[in-house]
């Protein structure tokens, strides 16, 4: 199947319960863009072939995500930023290291400080050379 192109889409990838969803998903879509939540595996390879979203938000201590399979299911050029606690930010897998990762944001995250990271990153190409 196609996958259809949606410009200004966004792709949460957190835990349910996690307070910050709320204020994430409320700041984006106010500010126009779409946001669809994802928290499980499934959840991820539905998106892979029904959406290309042009960034991931990704909490990395979501139960039963491995970013790298999250990446492997969407398109290679998506560009991704973190929202972690600050200890897990210091302590953070290699893969948060990755071209990918564009932005890491620690937890509680503000408003301002997340549009204007989601702004720089949407401005950025959606492939980086190395």
């Amino acid at each position: 199947m196609a996958k259809s192109v949606e410009q200004d889409s966004i792709m949460l990838v957190m835990d349910r319960s996690d307070d910050n969803v709320k204020l994430i998903s409320s700041t984006l879509k106010k500010a126009g863009y779409d946001v669809v939540l994802h928290s499980d595996a499934d959840e991820i390879a539905h998106l892979a072939d029904h959406s290309y979203p042009q960034l991931a938000i990704i909490d990395p201590s979501t139960p039963g995500l491995e970013l790298s399979e999250l990446l492997a299911a969407l398109d290679p050029g998506i560009r991704v930023l973190i929202v972690a606690d600050s200890g897990l930010l210091d302590d953070a897998p290699a893969w948060a290291f990755s071209k990918k990762v564009r932005v890491r944001l620690t937890k509680p995250v503000r408003r301002a400080t997340l549009l204007g990271s989601v702004l720089k990153v949407a401005s950025e190409p959606r492939y980086l050379t190395a």
